[in-house]
């Protein structure tokens, strides 16, 4: 599909050089990036950041600021289409299931800041107010509990593949919270492990999200 896009241009605002840019729009995805970037340094590697990026209806600001020698950046979703999001994915990430659906609003916010050698990350994504069902098998009605936070660190030495390490991961399901840690190792091939497991959980209204529980009730 053809896409047209605005030209960025330079402004100067009281000494300092800032960014901006225009829309875009690729085929049936809107997409748009706004912002200030600035004051820059002689190598265009601007001091910080403030910009709102669009797919779509789907919006994220995302802002940054340096330190020392590194960035920090944090991004949050000011708006989250979840069904434009999900069939925009099924595009390109095959493995995703063609029976998974997910619709109505989400959040999501995500920071990464340097720490010596690495980078911390931390993150949630929030979609209790959203619908998510799998075939027959799976359904969570719109405003019922279901999300997931996580705090970890980023490295990579030369030659060595990238490592995400997330030693504290949260996910909560209706009335079950999950807690665990995920390894991945991202190179020619991406790798994965990980734990999860939940403690005592009431298994009233479980019923609603599993239907085959009720199966010969």
């Amino acid at each position: 599909s053809p896409v047209v896009a605005g030209w960025p241009g330079w402004r100067g605002r009281g000494g300092e050089r800032t960014w901006c840019a225009c829309d875009a729009i690729g085929g049936d995805l809107p997409l748009s990036l706004k912002g200030t970037a600035g004051p820059l340094s002689e190598t265009l590697w601007p001091d910080a950041i403030d910009l709102r990026i669009g797919a779509g209806d789907s919006h994220v600001a995302v802002t940054g600021q340096r330190a020392g020698g590194s960035f920090a950046v944090s991004a949050r979703s000011e708006r989250l289409d979840l069904s434009q999001i999900l069939a925009i994915s099924k595009r390109f990430v095959p493995a995703i299931p063609v029976d998974l659906s997910v619709t109505g609003p989400g959040a999501l916010a995500l920071t990464l800041r340097p720490e010596g050698d690495r980078f911390a990350v931390d993150g949630r994504l929030d979609l209790d107010a959203s619908r998510v069902a799998y075939d027959t098998w799976f359904l969570k009605p719109e405003h019922t509990p279901l999300s997931a936070s996580f705090a970890g660190t980023i490295s990579r030495r030369p030659g060595e593949p990238l490592h995400l390490i997330v030693p504290t991961v949260t996910v909560r399901l209706h009335t079950a919270e999950a807690r665990g840690t995920v390894r991945i190792a991202v190179g020619e091939r991406i790798s994965a492990e990980g734990t999860l497991a939940t403690g005592d959980t009431d298994v009233g209204g479980w019923e609603r999200l599993v239907p085959a529980l009720t199966d010969g009730v």
